[in-house]
């Protein structure tokens, strides 16, 4: 029997793929836990500041170690599922994405001179974020999760903005 016992970030309820760390952690989803040595996981940590910023990338159980394979802040990485009844659609947006992650709810927008446009009446789903860059420019990519129907829409924003001198944008939904 061990009887060292070691702090370490548990999940306090489920967390499905797509929960923003800092956001499990201030609603008390994420919780520290004392567990024997012997079972601590590799990359499990008592320091929330080790998963900041992060997002987890596949569910994690009630009572189960926050560890690395769960969570990740690498973007490239970090990709989400397609969840049931949506498609996956890569569309280009005008500014650079910094703070978008995968998991993020935007609002996706067309911007130009003297007015600014919904494009879809709802927040859209991130599952994928990157950036790339163009001869115009460092442009982002995002994978959103839509229906077909959005995503015919979001196809014709894309050259709505294209013809009209416009810009399609994506902004983290407050």
């Amino acid at each position: 029997m061990d009887l060292d016992q070691v702090q370490v970030l548990i999940a306090a309820h489920d967390l499905a793929a797509g929960t923003a760390f800092d956001r499990a952690l201030e609603n008390g989803d994420i919780m520290l836990a004392a567990v024997p040595a012997s079972e601590v996981q590799e990359g499990a940590s008592d320091d929330p500041d080790a998963f900041r910023g992060a997002v987890v990338v596949e569910p994690i159980g009630q009572g189960e170690q926050i560890t690395p394979e769960g969570v990740n802040d690498d973007p490239a990485v970090a990709t989400l599922p397609i969840p049931p009844g949506r498609i996956a659609i890569t569309i280009e947006v005008a500014r650079p994405l910094g703070a978008v992650m995968p998991g993020a709810l935007v609002r996706l927008r067309i911007v130009k001179p003297g007015s600014t446009r919904d494009v879809l009446p709802r927040d859209i789903l991130v599952l994928a974020a990157g950036e790339t860059r163009l001869a115009q420019g460092t442009v982002g990519l995002l994978t959103v999760a839509v229906s077909r129907k959005e995503a015919e829409k979001l196809r014709f924003a894309d050259k709505l903005a294209e013809v009209t001198s416009g810009a399609l944008t994506a902004e983290v939904a407050g």
